[in-house]
């Protein structure tokens, strides 16, 4: 007895899609699917980090930080959302609770074209070492500031501040 095999509905080869005309559709045409992860956009970015720098420096209301332009030019120029980021908990530590260098945490600083990429390679090591503190705060007139934080803690790990 010969048998003959049958293909099951479900063992056949999938069906070509054909284009507008009979040709094969091309992959170009097709459209992405719903749930496929797509890159931050670079305002998607600037929103991250502006509402990142609003938060830790608890802005809110017509106070919040709004202005992209610094942010913008540093993403335009290579940095990541990450890299936006961790400037800000670094130069908010380093400073914070500080009267005459909190004014500092604000974007025109911390995302300027001449600040950045010094606060981003001292951030890194910084974050590399477990971000430690920068010391204890005072409080009244014996208040160690955040700049003095920083290049206590500069002096501590032996380099001057501001080197790499």
């Amino acid at each position: 007895m010969i048998s003959m095999h049958t293909t099951h509905p479900d063992e056949r080869e999938p069906t070509k899609q054909l284009g507008l005309f009979g040709e094969p559709a091309s992959s170009s045409a097709r459209p992405e699917p719903a749930n496929a992860p797509t890159s931050p956009t670079v305002d998607d970015i600037i929103q991250r980090a502006l509402g990142h720098l609003n938060d830790v420096t608890k802005r809110t209301g017509a106070a919040r930080f709004t202005s992209p332009t610094s942010a913008k030019a540093r993403v335009q120029d290579g940095a990541t959302a990450e890299d936006l980021l961790l400037v800000i908990d670094f130069c908010h530590a380093m400073w914070w609770g500080d009267p005459k260098m909190e004014t500092f945490v604000r974007p025109k600083t911390l995302f300027g074209k001449e600040n950045f990429p010094d606060y981003l390679a001292r951030a890194r090591k910084w974050r590399d070492e477990g971000r430690p503190a920068f010391g204890s705060q005072k409080r009244g007139s014996d208040l160690q500031g955040g700049y003095a934080r920083g290049a206590d803690y500069y002096a501590r790990n032996g380099r001057e501040e501001g080197s790499p």
